[in-house]
């Protein structure tokens, strides 16, 4: 029989009230109370359903007490009291990506000896940032001129993300347990760096905007060179965060294009046009060029604010247009993009010589067993 203490732990883990629960579940507030008191045990049709709302394997329901909590690994976020919906979500959606990440190195191992990435942890001794942006750039064989030189910000990104899985470091892009309906907010995760010594991987929000995508690639790649584990989001509390973004933000925006914008600035009798045209020409996020001249002492709080304000605004409609355009992208072709091409190349090689089933492969895309044939052909 299926514990209460569970049922109960598992709402109450992933964030849900009773009647959200219940909702979920299409069963009714006083069924669902009853079920988590012992007074009603539910069937197995609906242990499978709270299995899937609940994002639990099955068997959890028939352990005898609570399992650990899933680790985060550092938690390097704004303390700030966390919506217990959206910190559920962010439990579930970390043993999910632990429970690929597993799946994924136990394949390379069965046909490959696994061996250690040398970047993991190899910036440990924190250098100075000027050290570390140098140690990128030669590791990842580019600089903040080719990044400019791409022909829009999702080749800019791209450029980086072949960089790092050419040294072996995975990049994905996911955001929500698998629809937009569990979607997770930037304040909630904006990157999560698993330093395995194995096998790295980071992890981008996908419901960022995309012109940061780039920066938080980078300070998440900071995490893996120091060796690392953890998830963040956007924090002035964290002395690590502050370190891991100043060197971000070094490598995007160096000293000499910064004076660039700087004067710019001084001079500029349209903030806004001056710094989204500097911005889009060199494809980056208004945002982190706006915080930087906020440090300069460039602009001043009301205008840091009144221009952040609008940014985001002019974001907001941006995605509220691209919503409502009929048609869209390839369901396809927005996976390939999210799992990046590392990974599908691996998953590639690894189905073809028997070492994944679908159905495990299915696990690491995060797609359905029925899906992987149709994603990897392009791979």
């Amino acid at each position: 029989m299926a514990s209460p203490a569970i049922i109960r732990w598992a709402r109450e883990t992933f964030g849900l009230e009773m009647s959200e629960a219940a909702r979920r579940l299409s069963v009714s507030v006083n069924t669902l109370e009853k079920f988590e008191a012992g007074e009603k045990s539910p069937s197995q049709k609906q242990l499978i359903k709270m299995s899937s709302v609940y994002r639990r394997p099955l068997i959890t329901f028939y352990l005898s007490e609570p399992p650990e909590t899933a680790s985060l690994g550092g938690d390097f976020r704004k303390t700030s009291n966390p919506n217990k919906t959206a910190e559920g979500r962010l439990q579930a959606l970390i043993r999910q990506i632990n429970i690929a990440h597993q799946m994924l190195k136990s394949g390379i191992s069965e046909v490959d000896e696994l061996t250690e990435n040398p970047l993991v942890g190899s910036l440990n001794h924190k250098p100075e940032i000027n050290e570390a942006v140098s140690f990128i750039k030669e590791t990842l064989n580019t600089d903040s001129k080719e990044f400019y030189n791409q022909a829009s910000t999702d080749k800019a990104f791209s450029l980086l993300r072949e960089k790092c899985e050419e040294n072996s470091v995975y990049v994905t892009l996911q955001g929500d347990l698998g629809s937009h309906h569990s979607k997770l907010n930037t304040d909630v995760f904006r990157g999560y760096a698993l330093a395995d010594n194995f096998l790295p991987l980071i992890v981008i929000n996908s419901y960022d905007v995309r012109t940061a995508w780039s920066f938080t690639l980078i300070h998440e790649l900071m995490h893996i060179l120091i060796g690392e584990t953890g998830v963040s989001s956007y924090s002035l509390e964290s002395e690590l965060e502050k370190y891991c973004d100043s060197i971000a933000g070094a490598f995007l925006l160096p000293e000499s294009v910064l004076e660039e914008i700087i004067e710019i600035s001084k001079n500029s009798s349209d903030l806004h046009y001056d710094i989204s045209t500097f911005a889009n020409q060199r494809n980056l996020g208004r945002g982190m060029v706006l915080y930087n001249l906020l440090r300069s002492k460039v602009i001043t709080n009301t205008q840091y604010t009144d221009l952040q304000n609008a940014f985001d605004k002019e974001r907001v409609r941006a995605a509220e247009k691209i919503r409502v355009t009929p048609g869209g992208p390839d369901y396809y072709v927005v996976r390939r993009s999210r799992v990046g091409s590392g990974m599908l190349g691996t998953v590639k090689r690894l189905v073809s010589e028997g070492a994944l089933t679908t159905t495990k492969a299915g696990m690491v895309l995060g797609v359905k067993p029925t899906s992987v044939t149709k994603l990897l052909e392009a791979s």
